[in-house]
This record gives C-alpha cells, sequence and structure tokens, in this order.
C-alpha cells in the first residue's frame, strides 16, 4: 500500500492581501523546555505550546534584514523532509552578548518569529521554526569589514533530524492571547 496523501480542498487566494517580506520579532526556546506532552500541535499549526516548569522564552533584538525564518522541502527515499533555518544578525558585541552566543554553541533550539505579513486574515502572524527536532548552530560569523562586525548566526536542521513540514503557524486562540503568553514566559533580567 503507498503512502500517498490527497489534496482534499482548493488552494485560494486572497486577491485583496499582498504579502510582506520580513520578521519583526525573533524568539528563542530550548527545545528540551517544551512540554511537547502537554502542547496542541498538527502537521501545520500549533495551538497551545507548554513550557515545562520553570522555562523560559529568550528575546533576540536584531536588525530587521537579520532575522529570518525559513523552511526548505526536499523529497528523499522516505519522501519530503524539511530544512528550518533560522538567521540571527547580532549587532551588540558586547561580553554579555557574545556569551549568550557562546553558549549557543552546543543548544538545540526551536524558534518562533513575528513576520510583517500575516495572511489575508491576520491570524498567522507568528510562525515557528524546528519543533520537531530543534535547530542547532551551523554558522556563526563576525566580518569587521563587510558586515560593520555585526555576528551572522544560522541555527539549521540537522541531518537526520529534518522537520516533518514547512515552519508551523503559531496561534492560541488569538493574537493577543499569543502575545500573552510570549511576554508572560519572557526572560527578564
Amino acid at each position: 500500500m503507498a503512502c500517498e496523501d490527497k489534496i482534499t480542498g482548493n488552494i485560494s487566494r486572497d486577491c485583496s492581501y499582498r504579502p510582506s517580506q520580513g520578521v519583526l520579532e525573533a524568539y528563542l526556546i530550548n527545545l528540551d523546555d517544551i512540554d511537547k506532552a502537554a502542547s496542541t500541535v498538527t502537521s501545520t499549526s500549533i495551538s497551545l505550546l507548554t513550557l515545562k516548569a520553570g522555562a523560559k522564552i529568550y528575546s533576540v533584538d536584531s536588525v530587521d534584514t537579520g532575522l529570518g525564518l525559513s523552511a526548505v522541502g526536499s523529497r528523499d527515499a522516505y519522501g519530503m523532509a524539511y530544512t528550518h533555518t533560522q538567521r540571527l544578525r547580532i549587532i551588540d558585541g558586547n561580553s554579555a552578548t557574545w556569551a549568550r552566543l557562546d553558549e549557543m554553541k552546543n543548544g538545540n533550539f526551536v524558534s518562533i518569529v513575528k513576520t510583517k505579513g500575516a495572511s489575508s486574515d491576520g491570524l498567522s502572524q507568528y510562525k515557528v521554526g524546528g519543533y520537531n527536532f530543534g535547530m542547532k548552530m551551523t554558522t556563526d560569523s563576525v566580518d569587521y569589514d563587510a558586515e560593520s562586525g555585526t555576528r551572522g548566526i544560522e541555527l539549521t536542521s540537522q541531518e537526520g533530524s529534518m522537520e516533518a513540514g514547512s515552519a508551523l503557524i503559531y496561534l492560541d486562540t488569538d493574537v493577543a492571547t499569543t502575545e500573552t503568553f510570549l511576554s508572560t514566559n519572557l526572560f527578564t533580567v
């Protein structure tokens, strides 16, 4: 028996909606800090994200053009597998910031981004990358000439731990509830 999915509805577009490129905000969560048993997730979305006791969400302050989440799928012998990549462009080169980046070298992360272009209904603004297996640091570069001393970080899905689908849409009831969850669980100094 073949493992084939079937399309079950039309793919349409709202002609009045014009998508925008870019990411407004980015957050990181340690993969091990997510309580997956208590979270509600489908193949395309998260409607309830639950953290383990004491876990926090970490914001990433970056230039707008330095935040980017991408998901690229390719077919292998087992079907489609997706590589998720979270790009960060870190401006502040102080010792505290660099210490945080050093902590990330061997970590495994899930990212949440707030995109500029949500959707025609305005409910798909938040996207999640690396939910199933996380993303690890694959690039850490600094160039004091070409990039003005900013530090480029990429977190990427690892070979053998590819995601089952594209980035997930994150909406907990409504946008206000989603944003309350993020702000309530955000790490503060």
